[in-house]
């Protein structure tokens, strides 16, 4: 304890002259993402839609193995995935009776998704790129020193949540060790507006939780949890989504 205490203490004298975290910005571009990889990824996903007190639930979960390397990304569906797949193209894709609606969960891995997840550092790039660095601060995560980075900046939402918009925001929270290597992250966003001067106020939130690993040059995820909520129409429509993306290398 006394140990941990004393490196806490290290790092926050050494990060009360440190400015904008262009280390840690150097440290996430060394992650190129040239090298093959195999991984197999798996999305737990659980949505719920209630339309005037109706509430309508969906869940369902689903692995795909991946392949990354000079030919591209290509993915492969488990033998029993297919069968159900195969199923389901009989029936509509909006059939409720559906017990593992495979085509619904596919729409949250297709190609842009698999390939994000197993390459990071575009994505942090982008997102450090054009956020606001706030503050840096001495921390620990599972037992280790870390340093905590925070950001705010302007969520990008689709043209139905930014119709009207009155107000939004992120924030973004980034654990790295002493060298810059991002470790864990938690982005929050919330936004609401009107459909109308006077009615069909709507609200959202949108929470994101990652854990990092690197793999070769690649920085991928290791786990993330995202967690959705719209109230639309001054809440007579509420719509909640939870997806669980966890990545294991191969």
């Amino acid at each position: 304890m006394r140990h941990l205490l004393a490196l806490l203490l290290i790092l926050n004298v050494s990060l009360i002259k440190a400015g904008e975290p262009a280390d840690l910005m150097r440290t996430v571009k060394t992650f190129k993402g040239t090298a093959p990889i195999t991984a197999k990824v798996n999305l737990n996903s659980w949505s719920e839609k209630t339309l005037r007190k109706k509430p309508v639930v969906m869940h369902g979960s689903i692995s795909i193995g991946v392949a990354q390397n000079g030919q591209g990304l290509q993915t492969f569906l488990e033998s029993k995935s297919l069968e159900q797949t195969a199923k389901e193209s009989q029936h509509p894709s909006n059939d409720p009776s559906t017990e593992t609606p495979i085509r619904w969960l596919l729409k949250d891995l297709d190609y842009g998704r698999i390939h994000h997840l197993l390459d990071q550092e575009e994505i942090l790039q982008g997102l450090l790129a054009n956020s606001k660095f706030t503050e840096e601060k001495a921390g620990t995560w599972k037992g280790q020193v870390v340093r905590i980075f925070e950001f705010s900046y302007k969520p990008r939402l689709s043209p139905e949540e930014s119709f009207r918009l009155h107000h939004s925001e992120g924030h973004l929270v980034l654990r790295a060790n002493a060298d810059g290597l991002p470790l864990h992250s938690e982005i929050n966003e919330t936004f609401e507006g009107k459909t109308s001067r006077m009615f069909g106020r709507y609200f959202g939130t949108k929470r994101t939780e990652t854990s990092y690993r690197v793999i070769s040059d690649h920085l991928i995820v290791s786990e993330r949890t995202v967690e959705d909520y719209l109230s639309q129409e001054d809440g007579s429509i509420v719509t909640k989504t939870k997806q669980i993306y966890s990545v294991v290398a191969e």
